[in-house]
């Protein structure tokens, strides 16, 4: 067990201290107060801020949906209504569709084949 303070344990992370504090504040990441202190078990801390990252990196290469419907020049709500059609391939990430840039520019040529 390793107890630090916020400032301690996101340079031994590696993470941003708002970014910590955030992580705390959402209930994602455990912490305790002593005295006018926030403490965090970084050993406990560690695999939580590991996995995070890794599915940060599974995720890389996905563009948000506004970004997509600019570069392929649809409207972000003709993209959104395919997406829902099923016309364009995406992933969904909580409340919001992420696209492979080269999945949906292969799925609309498809589409104009039809």
């Amino acid at each position: 067990m390793k107890m630090r303070t916020l400032n301690e344990a996101a340079e031994e992370l590696g993470l941003k201290r708002h970014l910590l504090r955030k992580g705390i504040t959402d209930g994602r990441y455990p912490s305790m107060v002593w005295g006018n202190r926030r403490l965090v078990d970084v050993d406990q801390l560690r695999p939580i801020v590991e996995a995070e990252r890794r599915a940060a990196e599974a995720h890389e290469g996905l563009i948000g949906l506004r970004e997509c419907a600019g570069l392929v020049g649809l409207t972000p709500d003709t993209l959104r209504r395919m997406t829902k059609a099923g016309y364009v391939p995406f992933e969904k990430s909580g409340p919001y569709y992420r696209y492979h840039l080269a999945d949906v520019e292969a799925a609309l040529r498809e589409r104009m084949k039809q």
